[in-house]
């Protein structure tokens, strides 16, 4: 595997495991800083509303649908099959609390 692809490999899973990370609960910080220790007032974020998580968890799937391969080398591994279906359950998550919840 050339060093591109495993990057882009490496990459792309590493989206679609924080987007499931973020399905259990969301606070997306925009500033995007490095980790560094934080004061307690700091860490008191703002909850971010349903639906603009799961908006943020769907651009993270569409950006590892770019950068995955079709299929893995080895089993078990993420591909861009896995990124489409992780994709649709989430879509179908937000379809769900947006039609029952906002509506």
């Amino acid at each position: 595997m050339k060093r591109r692809d495993f990057i882009s490999t490496a990459a792309g899973s590493s989206l679609i495991l924080g987007g499931a990370s973020l399905l259990s609960g969301c606070s997306t910080d925009e500033k995007n800083e490095k980790f560094r220790l934080k004061t307690n007032e700091e860490l008191q974020l703002p909850r971010n509303k349903e639906i603009e998580c799961y908006d943020f968890i769907l651009s993270d799937l569409d950006e590892a649908i770019r950068l995955m391969p079709e299929t893995s080398m080895a089993a078990g591994r993420a591909n861009k099959r896995t990124a489409y279906g992780l994709k649709a359950r989430v879509a179908l998550q937000r379809m769900y609390v947006y039609r029952f919840l906002y509506a």
